[in-house]
């Protein structure tokens, strides 16, 4: 993990561990919330006031953290009616006091201590998106998309014979799914026939194409799962991984690895970074350390771009730090 006692933050960072729930009212994910510096560590003194805001049917608890939010009686944040109230135990209900920024919207307010927020999300009964946004004071905010899909969607299991590696890329970031509404991930099965439709068209004209699923879902371990198994039980066939890691939504480097560990051993197909942009060295270091020769690499973001691949000035000077892939090409690829 990135991090470092002190320095100025410029960004909220957070990381939503799923960003597809059942709307059963009980399936929930954590987030994970903090501040970052301009190198992207994060800054374990920070002591930032948040302002939470939710847009859509949920609610929130506080979990295994030093939230403000947090409560010994485990008691609910309820968003469902666009005003925060308190659920206790025993059901009632109360309001909760809350601010009001210079737009008119109402926000949770929360804090940073030791530099971390931790936050159970749980989807409400209702089945649609969910916005979910963190500010604090001047640094850049950070939002998810949370997808709720209905609570009697049938979730799938592949068998063994699925999970075999099939020959033969289709998609980017298919983890919501394609063609809304028809191939949004709450139709499981339309999504399937898509995606299998888009990799047949690709093999028609290049017969032994490697077909490639990429989700962005560099840290969401449980929800690759999800995403993997119904597709593999619907019979869709390919034969890469392609997954998308930017920490300021996708965790830590150590949830990154984890992940794709997991996956390595769960599904036995090659995997790769297709998109990041920072911790270049670690991200490199992460795919290589796959068992079984399961790793087929990275791919940067936009690498030209000053922003995303950062190799480049605006006048297109190389800067210094594109060296780093001459020592990992040394390190891992002249031997």
């Amino acid at each position: 993990m990135s991090q470092v006692d002190s320095a100025t933050a410029v960004a909220v960072q957070m990381t939503a561990y799923s960003t597809t729930l059942l709307a059963d009212g009980k399936d929930k994910t954590l987030h994970r919330i903090t501040v970052i510096d301009s190198d992207g560590h994060e800054i374990t003194s920070a002591t930032n006031s948040l302002q939470i805001y939710v847009d859509g049917v949920a609610f929130i608890t506080g979990a295994e953290s030093d939230s403000q939010t947090t409560n010994s009686d485990s008691e609910a944040l309820n968003t469902t009616t666009n005003n925060f109230t308190r659920i206790t135990k025993s059901g009632d209900t109360k309001s909760l006091i809350t601010a009001v920024d210079t737009s008119g919207r109402k926000y949770l307010e929360s804090k940073l201590k030791n530099g971390l927020c931790l936050l159970d999300f749980h989807a409400g009964t209702v089945p649609g998106k969910i916005k979910v946004e963190v500010s604090s004071d001047k640094l850049w905010p950070a939002s998810h998309e949370i997808h709720a899909i209905p609570a009697n969607v049938t979730l799938l299991t592949p068998s063994k014979d699925q999970l075999a590696t099939s020959p033969r890329k289709i998609g980017n970031e298919v983890n919501h799914g394609i063609l809304w509404p028809d191939g949004h991930i709450s139709n499981l099965d339309n999504l399937a026939e898509l995606l299998k439709a888009g990799a047949k068209g690709a093999l028609t004209l290049v017969p032994d194409m490697p077909i490639m699923m990429h989700l962005a879902l560099g840290g969401q371990n449980k929800e690759a799962i999800f995403w993997l198994d119904n597709m593999i039980a619907c019979g869709l066939k390919f034969d890469v991984i392609g997954i998308t890691y930017y920490p300021r939504w996708h965790g830590t480097l150590d949830d990154l690895k984890f992940n794709l560990t997991d996956l390595a051993s769960r599904y036995k197909k090659p995997l790769n970074i297709v998109e990041y942009t920072t911790f270049k060295k670690e991200v490199y270091e992460i795919i290589l350390s796959l068992h079984d020769s399961l790793s087929t690499g990275t791919c940067i973001w936009d690498p030209l771009s000053p922003r995303w691949g950062g190799m480049f000035s605006d006048s297109g000077q190389v800067l210094e730090v594109i060296r780093v892939y001459d020592k990992l090409w040394e390190k891992y690829l002249t031997k």
